[in-house]
């Protein structure tokens, strides 16, 4: 979006040095809501606030030294600290600072009660964290933006050194409820004081159900899409996929006078194809190289997508998609490997197989990096001159092109996973703990 109204890719120093991005934001109507709006919630999920909060306890399942460095000091905090370095963006957008405010309330609230009934030293404290950055964020929409920042650093230290003791304080609190253990007094129950305080406790003790919703709302609608899709044979969609390519490129190159007042529906129309592609992969439960085709097919819709909402000169096309046949043919080469190597494997579980083939895991890791952009390839430079062509005010396919890009990253990095992570699958190899 920023690229679209702005035309080029800013920086935090754009922010700051001149005040004119910010005057010609304002001009934008709904951009100048939207944009800080996206800003936010990537803050309030990168930090995990409401209704996000449950990722950061699985995460912790690690080593607790890792756990402290990333999780309880660093990358917890880097929601509230890019709200601070882009805080011209919202500085005198009320909604926003409401919306931060409330959030972070709420947060506060349900973390702090969850914190006080979990049996787990790691997610007490996650919990305690978040419950912390949710009065950050209140700090943040009254302007404190230094208290905030104070309280960023102390937040910090302190979590990071709790999760470096907590495996000694937990030892001596064992021994000291081995040794003087006494039944806790009646809490009146029946009484409608106490029945709430218990709806509380089991509420909190599920964690509000968080990932339940986010299950609900988040992923099962996609993984819905993707299994409509995946009835289609994979035959039947080749043939289907060549034929809408084959229109399509006609169709740019001839300009019939339909298309060319039909654009935006026609360009639409083929990134939701290349939506659909990408959602296939991530429910692909047999195959890995059906599901990298499709991968890589996807990648090629999504550069008719804009062609048909603008002229694509020929060099930007042949460097985002150099990129994209680069790493797509690497990857199938190192998946066909694999199959001649190990037979008998498909998506429906973790393989381990990194521990006997890491250099065919390298290979298929880096192709993974560079199909969905990362600076390993010209498609990182590709994506940026791609998305130029996107008009202001084309939200839908905005949306549509930024979920693609998502899901392309999952979906990639998913099929690395699924064959190269995880405990072994043959049985004299030393047995993994499930979390690696």
């Amino acid at each position: 979006l920023c690229h679209s109204v702005f035309g080029k890719s800013i920086n935090f120093h754009n922010l700051y040095d001149s005040g004119e991005l910010i005057a010609f934001l304002n001009t934008k109507g709904a951009y100048a809501w939207l944009i800080p709006g996206i800003f936010l919630m990537v803050a309030w999920i990168k930090s995990a606030q409401f209704p996000f909060s449950s990722w950061l306890p699985r995460a912790m399942e690690g080593p607790t030294t890792s756990s402290a460095i990333f999780y309880g000091s660093l990358s917890v905090h880097i929601g509230l600290f890019l709200m601070i370095r882009i805080t011209p963006f919202w500085a005198d957008n009320e909604i926003i600072r409401i919306l931060m405010g409330i959030m972070g309330l709420t947060t506060a609230i349900m973390a702090s009660s969850i914190a006080n009934v979990q049996s787990s030293v790691k997610t007490q404290i996650a919990y305690a964290s978040i419950a912390q950055i949710g009065i950050m964020f209140i700090e943040l929409s009254l302007g404190l933006h230094w208290v905030a920042l104070l309280h960023f650093t102390g937040n910090a230290l302190l979590r990071t050194y709790q999760l470096l003791v907590s495996p000694s304080v937990l030892n001596y609190l064992i021994h000291e409820q081995f040794y003087h253990f006494e039944k806790p007094e009646d809490r009146h129950h029946e009484t409608l004081a106490g029945k709430f305080r218990t709806t509380i406790f089991m509420l909190s003790l599920k964690e509000w159900n968080l990932d339940r919703f986010q299950y609900r709302f988040m992923w099962d609608p996609f993984k819905k899409a993707g299994r409509m899709l995946a009835i289609i044979p994979a035959g039947a969609s080749r043939v289907i996929l060549a034929i809408v390519v084959i229109c399509g490129f006609s169709a740019i190159l001839w300009k019939p006078d339909f298309l060319e007042e039909h654009h935006r529906l026609t360009s639409n129309a083929y990134a939701i194809f290349g939506l659909g592609m990408i959602l296939r992969s991530f429910t692909e439960r047999n195959s890995a190289k059906e599901a990298w085709l499709d991968l890589v097919m996807s990648q090629l819709l999504i550069v008719m997508a804009v062609g048909f909402n603008e002229q694509l000169e020929l060099g930007e096309v042949l460097l985002y998609m150099s990129g994209v046949v680069l790493a797509g043919t690497t990857g199938y080469l190192s998946l066909d490997r694999f199959d001649r190597i190990e037979d008998g494997h498909d998506l429906q579980r973790y393989y381990g197989h990194v521990y006997e083939h890491p250099k065919i895991a390298m290979v298929f890791l880096l192709s993974c990096l560079g199909m969905v952009g990362f600076p390993l390839t010209p498609t990182f430079i590709g994506i940026d001159l791609v998305i130029t062509h996107v008009h202001p005010g084309q939200y839908t396919l905005m949306t549509i092109l930024g979920l693609c890009f998502i899901f392309l990253e999952i979906s990639a990095l998913r099929i690395y996973s699924r064959i190269f992570l995880g405990p072994h699958v043959k049985e004299y190899h030393e047995i993994a703990f499930k979390n690696s």
